[in-house]
């Protein structure tokens, strides 16, 4: 009998412990999802965001009454554009008063030479040079092509949605800057998500590119000396999701050297806490500068897990037959239709990178091509391939070279115009039909070819590596075959070149 027990309990242990590590293993990937799905949903909003911008930019900003008084500042006096200064701000005011309910914090005007000109939201400060402390500025004013990303500023930190501006001869006289706060990503997440947000950034890096007068907008970020919040985050978070749990949280995480270390060096940390019979998962991820690719604070998610409540809801799940049947019946229907929209997607779609394909691109040139030539419109083609490509699949093997390819299509396709064509022509080969002028094609592909150069040596899941390019219009010629021809022999003359470059 005795040993019966012992067995029976020695049984019950051992399974227990599995189960046991079975569930923290369960738990683990369901936060690590429940994560990746709450950052495609801040990315979301941040789409959503960048689609506000643009509509405030074409209907309010890029506006013949706007452009015909900031068009004189460049080429004005100091006391000529006082007065300029004062009537686009009269022009504005009302307007950046309403942008301001829809999370717009920062409406920015600047000269040529990047010089600060009028700040809706701090008329007092202008005429600084923006060319050292704004990279997105300084892009805008050197390509003349809009840009989006994070960047901190001298005033707020935000997301920039900067501008080019030009006059009715198509002169360039200018930028302006519509950026949202961080605070409005916060509210509008929260929202939608039992989950708490903060945006910090390092203090140094502040303390070095806000003005001086400015720093008051900013205070120390809980228990870390060298990170800083913004005021109206921080007063925003006095009665935030979790309060309690997640300070002493962090009261634990602040005397463990490791995370600090972490911390310092900015890289990512992720775990999970047991606390007051309740879970809960901490994600910090570094905050980066999308103009010079500099690591500059921490976007940190802070929540309690519902896995628990998960796994118990399908267990007390109670199906009658008859919901069985109308499932089932449902269930088949659903399948069928799946099957059939994923048989026309993998018809068109690249099954590695999840990009169009070359069937799906020559339908699409065919189209576009006889509307140009009806319309008149600007058409070009950019064709590019990966440098030494088989080198990477060589040295790597070509499970890294497939990650490679897919890194290479998702950059791109995330630096690219929507209504621009991308497709994977073959093997390490791409192709864009672009619907801008030849010109400014050509800018975009210099673009991509140096953000791919810089990018792919920060990654450290793939090979460092570049891309030739060859760009045409589509314009001048009489077929799209003999288009084809035309950029793949450019495309075959920046690999004679030394490749990594843009043939056109």
């Amino acid at each position: 009998m005795k040993k019966f027990i012992f067995y029976s309990f020695t049984t019950f242990i051992i399974l227990s412990t599995i189960s046991f590590i079975q569930i923290y293993h369960n738990l683990d990937k369901y936060e690590v999802s429940s994560y990746n799905k709450k950052q495609k949903q801040l990315n979301l909003i941040i789409n959503d965001t960048h689609r506000l911008s643009n509509a405030l930019f074409d209907n309010v900003i890029n506006t013949k009454k706007v452009i015909d008084v900031f068009k004189k500042a460049n080429k004005s006096s100091d006391e000529e554009k006082i007065k300029i200064r004062e009537e686009l701000h009269t022009l504005l005011v009302d307007n950046y008063n309403n942008f301001k309910n829809y999370g717009i914090q920062q409406l920015h005007f600047h000269l040529p030479n990047n010089d600060s000109f009028l700040r809706l939201h701090k008329p007092s400060k202008f005429g600084d040079s923006l060319t050292d402390v704004r990279a997105s500025v300084k892009f805008v004013s050197e390509n003349k092509i809009p840009i989006i990303g994070f960047e901190e500023g001298r005033i707020f930190n935000g997301y920039r949605f900067v501008y080019p501006l030009f006059d009715e001869n198509e002169d360039y006289i200018g930028s302006v800057e519509i950026s949202s706060s961080l605070l409005n990503f916060k509210i509008l997440f929260e929202k939608n998500n039992n989950t708490h947000i903060d945006y910090i950034l390092r203090k140094d890096i502040v303390e070095k590119k806000v003005f001086k007068d400015q720093l008051i907008n900013y205070k120390k970020y809980f228990l870390f000396d060298n990170f800083l919040i913004q005021k109206i985050i921080a007063d925003y978070n006095v009665n935030c999701i979790h309060e309690v749990e997640r300070n002493i949280i962090f009261k634990k995480l602040s005397k463990n050297k490791e995370f600090l270390n972490k911390m310092n060096n900015l890289e990512n940390f992720y775990d999970i806490y047991f606390y007051d019979f309740k879970v809960y998962s901490i994600k910090l991820t570094p905050l980066i500068n999308d103009f010079t690719s500099k690591k500059v604070g921490y976007i940190i998610m802070f929540s309690e897990s519902d896995y628990f409540k998960y796994i118990l809801d399908s267990y007390i799940i109670i199906i009658l037959i008859i919901g069985m049947l109308s499932i089932l019946i449902a269930y088949i229907a659903y399948k069928k239709d799946k099957e059939k929209k994923l048989t026309v997607g993998l018809a068109m779609h690249d099954q590695l990178t999840n990009i169009y394909n070359r069937h799906y691109f020559n339908i699409k040139i065919k189209q576009e091509f006889k509307k140009m030539q009806k319309q008149n419109i600007q058409l070009s083609l950019i064709m590019f391939d990966i440098d030494h490509f088989k080198l990477i699949n060589d040295t790597y093997g070509h499970n890294i070279g497939d990650e490679s390819l897919i890194y290479l299509a998702n950059l791109i396709q995330n630096n690219i115009r929507v209504n621009d064509i991308f497709c994977r022509w073959g093997g390490e080969e791409f192709v864009i039909l672009s619907k801008k002028p030849f010109d400014k094609t050509i800018i975009m592909a210099e673009y991509l070819r140096n953000t791919i150069d810089n990018k792919t040596k920060d990654n450290e899941k793939i090979p460092h590596f570049t891309c030739s390019f060859g760009v045409s219009s589509l314009n001048n010629v009489t077929s799209i075959n003999e288009g084809l021809e035309i950029v793949d022999k450019l495309l075959y003359k920046s690999k004679k070149n030394g490749r990594n470059k843009v043939s056109f």
